[in-house]
């Protein structure tokens, strides 16, 4: 999957264009894969660590 590819997969599960950005960030510069599993599990971890 490439970022345009992620991204959109973010943002069509209620993220918001920023959140997506960040995510994708993260996950890039601890060179994962962009899967739909590291999304999802990147998306949950950095959600939980801003609501605090």
């Amino acid at each position: 999957m490439d970022f345009s590819e992620a991204h959109w997969f973010l943002t069509g599960h209620e993220y918001d264009s920023a959140f997506a950005s960040k995510v994708i960030a993260q996950i890039q510069r601890l060179s994962l894969p962009l899967t739909s599993r590291n999304l999802r599990r990147w998306a949950r971890m950095l959600a939980l660590e801003t609501s605090f």
